[in-house]
């Protein structure tokens, strides 16, 4: 796998009806603010803020006491409603995932004196506010869901109608029995098909694409998709990965399996072979967190692969007795099937214009693979971020 990919994109968020396709790395909380008797509240002071970078967003409630604010970074969020002749509210333990509208009920208590009423709860299950049929993978499930070669488009398969099926190159996902050229790969807003084939990048290729531990979750769309998503007439895979935050945090991890932990094979007579000769070792690490504090962030990961085994092919070559009776000059073709290592198993095969024969060789495997994020916040209004794996 040697792909290489950089996206550097500047946002420009403003309260105006947003970019459909940007929420595909950004969501989006609103919310109505109401007094003791359910009446509408206008004018009270909004702030959405991340808690895990202090991002910061404004805003004040209008004529019907509503409130929004688009294309805000993922993450956890606290609301806090402030309006005079009234205690102030903080709502704490709001998640907001990727594409996700977050719609709040925020009521106001009457309060003569500076008061503060904080409310901790997570945001609502179900989004009344999107159409489409999705699934979310998100990062609790990620992290501790076991995944074998760690490939985070295995998480799709958890899905309903999601599969794999062999494709032109390799195994590819199919999405409601859609073929995997239908379908649509983003990471983080950007394409992340196979160019050639037009399918997910991988498919007979190394079992991963970029460390597991860079990824925050993964939406899969199998019916229903806006024309937000465009590009495809499948479903939609949508990726979003993990930026840095305030505090420094990282992973480290090695998986190794070898011949020692398995079993021999056993001959047909019940006797036990010899091991082949198998080593593999998947290892890498993350590591995110300030470049300045709230205004620049950095996230990077590493994860290498590396494979050592013997292999054994065995195949039907022409036997010598089809040689002898081939012409001169199709001699050397019939030649060129057998090589000089193979060994022909005698009397294995019962058509006396073949034989089989039996190679051993080694195989090696070694691949690596790096990403890494910056985002650096540039007012309220402005966000630029740069990715590169």
């Amino acid at each position: 796998m040697r792909a290489t990919s950089l996206v550097l994109l500047l946002a420009a968020v403003v309260a105006a009806p947003a970019l459909a396709q940007s929420q595909a790395t950004t969501g989006v909380i609103e919310g109505t603010v109401l007094d003791e008797t359910g009446a509408a509240v206008p004018g009270a002071g909004v702030t959405m803020r991340n808690t895990a970078t202090n991002y910061e967003r404004t805003a004040t409630t209008d004529a019907d006491g509503r409130f929004r604010g688009l294309l805000l970074p993922l993450g956890p969020y606290r609301v806090t409603v402030a309006k005079s002749g009234f205690a102030t509210l903080v709502r704490d333990g709001i998640n907001l995932a990727v594409g996700q509208t977050v719609s709040l009920t925020l009521n106001l208590k009457v309060s003569a004196v500076q008061e503060e009423v904080v409310v901790t709860g997570a945001a609502p299950l179900v989004e009344t506010s999107r159409a489409e049929g999705s699934d979310r993978i998100d990062d609790a499930a990620i992290r501790g869901l076991p995944n074998n070669g760690r490939n985070f488009l295995d998480f799709t398969k958890l899905t309903p109608g999601v599969s794999i099926v062999q494709g032109p190159d390799g195994d590819e996902l199919t999405i409601n029995g859609q073929k995997g050229i239908a379908n649509n790969i983003s990471v983080d807003g950007a394409d992340f098909n196979n160019p050639f084939f037009g399918e997910q990048r991988g498919g007979q290729r190394p079992p991963f694409t970029f460390n597991l531990d860079a990824v925050k979750e993964v939406v899969v769309v199998a019916e229903g998709a806006p024309a937000e998503f465009g590009r495809s007439s499948g479903g939609f895979v949508n990726v979003v990965t993990k930026s840095g935050t305030n505090q420094l945090h990282g992973t480290v991890h090695d998986y190794f399996k070898n011949q020692g932990l398995s079993s021999a094979p056993k001959r047909g007579d019940g006797s036990s072979g010899p091991k082949t000769d198998f080593n593999q070792n998947q290892a890498g690490f993350t590591l995110g967190g300030p470049l300045v504090k709230d205004k620049a962030f950095f996230f990077g990961s590493y994860e290498g692969y590396r494979v050592h085994s013997d292999i054994n092919f065995v195949e039907a070559v022409p036997s010598a007795a089809a040689r002898a009776r081939a012409v001169p000059a199709v001699v050397p073709l019939l030649d060129a099937f057998t090589s000089p290592r193979a060994i022909v198993l005698p009397g294995a095969s019962a058509n006396p214009d073949f034989d089989i024969a039996q190679l051993q060789d080694r195989s090696t495997v070694n691949e690596d693979a790096f990403s890494g994020r910056l985002d650096v916040r540039l007012g309220e209004k402005h966000k630029l971020y740069a990715r590169y794996f």
